[in-house]
């Protein structure tokens, strides 16, 4: 996983590359990573290079992404795709 934090239109841009292979063992990373943006703040979650994501990661995401609303975070994924 890597980060690059940018600044759009007078926002905090958060860039989230995700590995190519995201096991549970990579969920609390990627919970610390998710908390510590601020509120008022974009992040791109990227899944172009992922081949596999653990369940447990494609849930957490998908809840950030709901609760984010919440701390005025606008999330946006670029190919993640959600299990049937």
């Amino acid at each position: 996983m890597k980060e690059s934090i940018t600044t759009e239109e007078g926002q905090e841009l958060h860039q989230i590359v995700l590995a190519e292979e995201v096991s549970f063992f990579n969920k609390a990373s990627v919970i610390k990573e998710l908390e510590e943006i601020p509120a008022n703040s974009k992040v791109v979650i990227d899944c172009t290079n992922s081949k596999s994501i653990a369940y447990d990661v494609v849930e957490l995401i998908r809840d950030y992404r709901s609760n984010a609303k919440l701390k005025n975070i606008t999330v946006e994924t670029i190919n993640f795709i959600e299990p049937a």
